[in-house]
C-alpha cells in the first residue's frame, strides 16, 4: 500500500509546483528506505550522524 501512496502524493496535483522534496529516514528503517527508493528518491551523499538519512526526489 505505501509504495503506491507516495507516487500518487508526488503526483497530486496541489504538489505540482514542488521540485524538491525531502524525507528524512532512520537508518535502521529498511522498510522506509525500499519504498523511498522505489518512489524515485536518491539518497543524500552526506549522511548526518544522527542515524537518519536524507532522501531527495528531484522532479
Amino acid at each position: 500500500m505505501l509504495r503506491a501512496l507516495v507516487p500518487a502524493l508526488l503526483e497530486h496535483p496541489a504538489l505540482a509546483e514542488v521540485a524538491v522534496f525531502l524525507a528524512g529516514i532512520d537508518s535502521k528503517n529498511g522498510g522506509s528506505r525500499t519504498v523511498a527508493e522505489a518512489a524515485g528518491f536518491v539518497a543524500e551523499p552526506d549522511a548526518p550522524a544522527t542515524g537518519h538519512r536524507m532522501y531527495r526526489f528531484t522532479r
